[in-house]
């Protein structure tokens, strides 16, 4: 064999061993991906992912619409978790650090869906921004013209946007926040628009569906609307678990200075479950029941006046039991 021979048997041994070090090079990396995508699919995010899908496609084929708002409303939280965790500047993490990688690391206490929001957390704020989004969306697009909508069209529960919504108001207000928020006057005009039409347009028709639009969606959605009760205000208290004490000892104080008794007490209420032996709830609770019962006694309305200010007393306050004392002899 000459020289030139040899050299070319030399050269394609050499381009051979080059593309078999390609090759393993590749199947490796085709090996790490797989097992990585094995390890990633089974994840705490991915397994509760997976699972709700598969229960929203049965709630849909069943027809249960309360159930898929349910499962709707945790898919929103997964979305949440999702795109926060994606904002590598927030959290300073490097950009080749891709979004999978990052989901991968949560771990079922991370995951789990908030019984109690905060202001300060960091997944609330954007979590509520995701569900007043989603039923924005359906403000946008859905197929009803006429004043009345079903409840079943909403993406999550009346009570669960309610909640958004009245979480934003006190985000807004906070002096500073984890996330900066723009035209924040503009942003409470809208959401106390789209929290009245909540009320005034969704009514729960059960399984029933309504007629679209004209005369015969304003006459069927009104006689629903007519059976069912109405909504109180002071109920969505129930809904805020984020204020503290002070909070609403202080919001109470200033629905009595304006001499909206009732709601002051309902604040007093939210005081009652956060701290029952609360030392300032006792003074401002016995002062609010004095006030309210004056304010009943202006108005002629005896009985009323009687019960408010009898509970001023035996809150010991001494104004109220002076008052009880002059007005029951006469």
């Amino acid at each position: 064999m000459n020289i030139s021979a040899l050299k070319e048997q030399h050269k394609t041994t050499e381009l051979m061993t080059i593309l078999y070090i390609i090759g393993g090079l590749i199947v490796a990396r085709l090996l790490f991906n797989s097992i990585k995508r094995k390890k990633e699919s089974n994840t705490p995010y991915l397994k509760i992912k997976k699972k709700l899908d598969e229960d929203l496609l049965q709630a849909n084929f069943s027809g249960d619409w309360k159930r898929k708002q349910e499962i709707n409303l945790h898919l929103l939280w997964l979305k949440t978790l999702d795109e926060v965790e994606s904002r590598d500047m927030l959290f300073g993490r490097q950009k080749n650090e891709n979004k999978a990688t990052l989901l991968a690391k949560l771990t079922f206490d991370d995951i789990k869906f908030p019984l109690k929001w905060k202001l300060d957390d960091l997944y609330c704020f954007p979590f509520s921004q995701e569900i007043i989004s989603a039923y924005g969306k359906v403000l946008a697009e859905n197929n009803y013209k006429g004043m009345f909508k079903p409840d079943s069209i909403l993406p999550v529960s009346k009570n669960y946007i309610r909640k958004a919504i009245l979480f934003n108001f006190d985000y807004f207000n906070l002096k500073e926040s984890i996330y900066e928020v723009p035209d924040k006057e503009k942003r409470i005009e809208n959401l106390s628009s789209i929290n009245i039409y909540l009320d005034m347009s969704f009514i729960d028709t059960d399984n029933d569906d309504l007629p679209q639009s004209g005369h015969e969606n304003y006459k069927v959605g009104n006689a629903i609307k007519k059976k069912l009760p109405t909504h109180n205000d002071l109920e969505d208290f129930n809904l805020i678990d984020w204020r503290t004490e002070k909070d609403w000892i202080v919001l109470g104080i200033n629905y009595a200075d304006k001499e909206q008794y009732d709601s002051a007490l309902a604040c007093y209420e939210q005081v009652k479950k956060i701290n029952p032996d609360s030392k300032d709830l006792k003074s401002v609770l016995s002062l609010t029941y004095l006030q309210k019962g004056e304010q009943h006694y202006k108005n002629n309305e005896s009985e009323l006046a009687f019960e408010n200010i009898k509970r001023a007393a035996q809150l010991k306050n001494e104004k109220a039991i002076n008052w009880l004392e002059v007005h029951s002899k006469n």
